[in-house]
């Protein structure tokens, strides 16, 4: 991924490097200082100053080091913010207003689908007729779109720090059988029931250790 080019690259590079030079640059005094102790007065004060190739050096290494961190984070911010938008079309947060409008789109949808399903199935509806193939093959897209969301968020709820409360919500709104299938259902359970262990088992560990405290 190429996050800097051109005259913004070197923009970013001086940005990143900026004050890592400082902290390079003092190393590279304080060894001036160790190997100059024989020095006195000006000669001492000029070797504490350091040179161009010094600071370029410095540059260089504080880029080499830098860099790799700032696109890191880039990219981590990038993901989560992406990941952030789709979880609204699942109706998430809960307190949105946006995610608010998609749950209801979300409620409206599955319902409609699963009453055309029963009516195509379980009467004499001609699934050729076009009205109706049109409808059901619209719904049917917008199911599938919010399968691969609560995949995407099944996926990636070890790395949220709000995975739990992602993850109820998903089983709160979405276990559908349209929508929300075994294994995926499988995977977000097991998280909260290992979640919930763990807490579980940190507060034993927090009785315990209180009822020691009193003894």
């Amino acid at each position: 991924m190429h996050c800097f080019n051109g005259d913004a690259m070197n923009n970013k590079r001086k940005f990143f490097c900026a004050f890592a030079v400082m902290m390079i640059n003092s190393g590279f005094a304080m060894e001036n200082d160790q190997n100059n102790q024989q020095l006195t007065g000006l000669e001492w004060v000029i070797s504490c100053f350091p040179t161009k190739e010094s600071i370029e050096q410095s540059y260089d290494t504080a880029y080499k080091i830098l860099q790799p961190l700032a696109v890191s984070i880039y990219t981590t911010t990038k993901i989560q913010f992406s990941d952030d938008e789709a979880f609204k079309k699942l109706g998430y947060p809960i307190d949105d207003k946006e995610a608010q409008e998609e749950m209801k789109r979300n409620l409206d949808n599955y319902k409609r689908f699963m009453d055309l399903k029963k009516q195509l199935f379980e009467s004499n509806v001609d699934f050729k007729e076009k009205n109706v193939s049109d409808i059901y093959n619209n719904l049917n897209c917008f199911i599938e779109r919010r399968k691969a969301y609560i995949e995407r968020a099944a996926a990636c709820l070890p790395n949220r720090l709000d995975g739990i409360a992602l993850a109820q919500h998903c089983l709160k709104y979405h276990d559908n059988g349209d929508v929300m299938t075994a294994p995926t259902k499988n995977i977000i359970s097991g998280f909260i029931s290992s979640k919930e262990r763990s807490q579980n088992e940190a507060h034993a560990i927090f009785v315990v250790s209180q009822k020691d405290d009193v003894k």
